[in-house]
């Protein structure tokens, strides 16, 4: 995770969600996953407008990206995320995904990286 979080510029990271899917074929149907997080603001200075959860890592599944508007600290929002896993060829090797906290008019990040593996 090291190199990814410094990528991403965030210094935590939380595991949101993991799921092992039986081998298939490229033809085989992807899984519809959904998983739900709370992010807080934590720090001493208010989030932009702006702020958003930013795919910065790997397939993004069909969720690029969502605003989160402006969070004051200490005030927290719901993440629902829907994410459409693809079913990989039998023997794959694991793969990963990151999203970050992320002010999307600058890019600079607000809060920690989430993965999804």
């Amino acid at each position: 995770f090291t190199s990814v979080l410094a990528d991403a510029g965030a210094r935590q990271a939380f595991c949101v969600g993991r799921v092992a899917l039986p081998g298939g074929s490229s033809q085989a149907p992807s899984v519809p996953i959904c998983t739900k997080i709370v992010v807080c603001n934590d720090g001493q200075v208010p989030w932009p407008k702006t702020a958003a959860v930013a795919n910065v890592s790997g397939e993004d599944f069909g969720f690029p990206q969502m605003g989160l508007d402006a969070l004051n600290p200490g005030e927290a929002a719901e993440v629902v995320m829907d994410l459409t896993v693809p079913r990989r060829a039998v023997g794959s090797a694991l793969s990963r995904s990151s999203w970050a906290i992320v002010d999307a008019a600058t890019g600079i990040p607000l809060g920690p990286l989430l993965i999804f593996e």
